[in-house]
Parts: C-alpha cells; structure tokens; sequence
C-alpha cells in the first residue's frame, strides 16, 4: 500500500511560506489523488508582554485574522489550479501537537512542513510520520 493514498496535510507558520509549500502539496495531492489538508497554525510570541493600558476597542496587533489568512490559502489553491478535494484549517499555536492529533492513527498521511527549525525537528522525531521537508 502506498503510503500516500489518503491524505496529505500541509503545514504552515508564515504566509511566505504559502507559494513553496502548497504548490509540493497540490503537487502531491493531485499525482496521489489524495485529499488535501493544509493548517496554518499563527505561533503567538512566548515573551509577549501584554499592554494592560490599551483599550479594548483596539485590536492587538499580533492576533492573526483566521478569516484573511484562510481566504489567502484559499485563492493561492485556486491559483495553482488545485482540483483535489481540500480542508483548510487555521488555528493559535501549538503547531507539533496539532499535527500529531490530525495525523493520529492515520497511517496512510505525508505531512508536508516549510523548513522551520524548532517545529521541523520535533516533527521529524515522530516515528510514525512520513516528512516532506520544502
């Protein structure tokens, strides 16, 4: 059995990576006929020190806009011509434990990561992972 022919899911951190790493998803996707994932996860600064005197009226600046980021996948699947089945999910952080629950007892799933060193390599460290690195 293939190990491709379920699924694959594309990870992404940062909306520079989109070009690079959906195109070797739909790449994928399409050779394999498989269904197409991609999750977006916006990892939120770790020594963000939150501003008490702002008013709440005003957005923080770093809170990542779940529906602009989605509509920007969205348009870049299009764009690339993907007629592969897809979902799109975006989410707030914890990009390795997000992975692990979607890739959970699936094992027919290559999970395709830009190239991010701390996320990349406690990926990697899964055993049970098929990783395509771009």
């Amino acid at each position: 059995m293939n190990k491709f022919n379920n699924k694959i899911l594309a990870v992404l951190n940062d909306i520079e990576a989109l070009d690079t790493v959906l195109k070797r998803a739909v790449s994928l996707s399409e050779e394999k006929e498989a269904i197409l994932e991609v999750l977006f996860v916006h990892e939120e600064k770790i020594f963000g020190l939150p501003d008490f005197f702002r008013f709440k009226e005003i957005p923080e600046k770093d809170v990542a806009d779940k529906d602009k980021i989605k509509k920007e996948i969205e348009s870049k699947l299009t764009a690339l011509g993907s007629k592969q089945e897809h979902i799109i999910l975006v989410k707030i952080d914890d990009t390795v434990d997000r992975v692990l629950e979607l890739t959970k007892g699936d094992e027919a799933i290559t999970v395709i990561v830009q190239n991010h060193d701390v996320i990349t390599k406690k990926l990697t460290q899964k055993e049970n992972l098929d990783i395509v690195r771009v």
